[in-house]
C-alpha cells in the first residue's frame, strides 16, 4: 500500500517537474514524447492496474489466512466407538484440508489419533493410530503427497471431554489435523 502511494507521488512529482522546467527554460526541448503518448488518462489507468493487483494481492492474502483460520477452526474429525472408519459427513473437511495442502506446499499436516478412556493403553494407542492412518489415506487418496502427511497417536492421553457419560466419551474419538508452515 505504502509503494503504490510512493507511485503515485512520484507520478506526480515527476509530471510536475517537466511541467515547471518546460516553462522555465528553452521551449525548443524536445523529449521525444508525443503528447498522443503520454496522457493522464494513461498515468491514471496504469495507476488503476497497479491498485487493482495491489487490492487482488490483498484479496488473495486475505482469503488465505481466512481459510487457514477455517481449517484450524474445523480440525477434528470423530469417530463411532471402536471405529476407525471416516463418517461421511467429515469427507467435506477433509476435502478442504486436501485443497489447502494441494495448493500450499509449504504447510504440513499432524494428524492426532484420539480414544475415549475406555480400553487398555495397549489398544487405545494402536486405535488412534488406526484413526489418524484413515485420514492420512483420504488424504494421499486425494493427492496429497506423503512429505505432507505425519501421523500421531495419544490413545486416551489427551482427553477434551472428562465425563463418563456417553456424550464425553464421543467427543474424545476423534482425530485431529494440525496445520504447519514448513518455513516457520
Amino acid at each position: 500500500m505504502k509503494f503504490i502511494e510512493f507511485l503515485k507521488k512520484m507520478v506526480f512529482i515527476v509530471s510536475f517537474a517537466l511541467i515547471t522546467s518546460c516553462d522555465n527554460h528553452n521551449k525548443d526541448i524536445n523529449f521525444d514524447i508525443d503528447e498522443k503518448d503520454i496522457s493522464a488518462q494513461d498515468i491514471k489507468n496504469e495507476l488503476n492496474i497497479i491498485n487493482e493487483n495491489e487490492i487482488n494481492q490483498d484479496n488473495s492474502n486475505e482469503n488465505f489466512h481466512l481459510t487457514l483460520r477455517k481449517l484450524q477452526y474445523n480440525n477434528t474429525i470423530y469417530f463411532d466407538l471402536n471405529k476407525y472408519e471416516i463418517r461421511p459427513e467429515f469427507f467435506h473437511i477433509l476435502d478442504e484440508y486436501a485443497n489447502f495442502l494441494s495448493n500450499n506446499p509449504s504447510y504440513v499436516v499432524i494428524i492426532e489419533g484420539h480414544t475415549d478412556i475406555r480400553g487398555t493403553e495397549e489398544y487405545n494407542i494402536a486405535l488412534g493410530k488406526k484413526r489418524s492412518n484413515s485420514v492420512k489415506k483420504y488424504l494421499q487418496n486425494k493427492g496429497i503427497s506423503i512429505n505432507q502427511i505425519d501421523t500421531i497417536s495419544y490413545g486416551k492421553e489427551k482427553l477434551i471431554s472428562f465425563g463418563y457419560d456417553e456424550f464425553s466419551h464421543a467427543k474424545n474419538r476423534r482425530a485431529v489435523n494440525i496445520l504447519k508452515c514448513l518455513n516457520e
